[in-house]
């Protein structure tokens, strides 16, 4: 997608960025300013509104039609993790539904989701029972319910064990070739 936008975010600021960029590829945001990345990744997401310009998502104007575009973004944020209180696939099933999901498509997609990320046979264990890792992969996937074309990680490998980091490295490869990655 297109975007031409600029905007004020705290003690980050971002100016006059514009790029377009083809599906398929992963990219990364390197900065000076740990600030300034997640600035610029909040405006691309639609978490933040820029003060002039505009973010395109998938065609649409992501805050003038906020709705639309935001279905083609899935968004992580760093310090994201699941509620321990619940189960994976009620997380899973509770993200989608917020997202107003079809209920029989996802529910075979989150099934798909934790196979891959290895949770399938913890699909019934509280959150809360899990590894630091498994949470993360957990959040990882409710960003690719409603398979988005574009994936902003802000920090995908945030709080992980050195030995963990491969397995989340190993999942974001695996979708790299069809979406998008920030």
């Amino acid at each position: 997608g297109a975007c031409g936008f600029w905007g004020a975010c705290g003690a980050g600021a971002v100016k006059d960025v514009s790029f377009r960029l083809p599906n398929g590829k992963t990219y990364g945001v390197f900065s000076p300013s740990y600030a300034d990345s997640v600035a610029l990744l909040a405006l691309m997401s639609g978490a933040r509104t820029p003060t002039g310009g505009t973010v395109l998502a998938g065609g649409f104007d992501l805050h003038r039609e906020a709705k639309q575009a935001r279905r083609g973004i899935g968004y992580l944020a760093a310090d994201l993790l699941p509620d321990g209180e619940l189960t994976p696939i009620e997380y899973l099933m509770s993200v989608a539904d917020a997202r107003e999901l079809n209920y029989d498509k996802t529910v075979r997609y989150v099934h798909e989701l934790l196979e891959l990320a290895d949770l399938a046979d913890k699909k019934d264990s509280l959150i809360a029972n899990l590894s630091h890792m498994e949470k993360r992969a957990l959040c990882l996937l409710q960003v690719l319910l409603g398979k988005p074309e574009i994936l902003i990680l802000t920090s995908p490998l945030s709080g992980l064990l050195p030995k963990d980091a491969p397995k989340i490295r190993e999942l974001i490869k695996y979708f790299g070739d069809t979406y998008t990655i920030f």
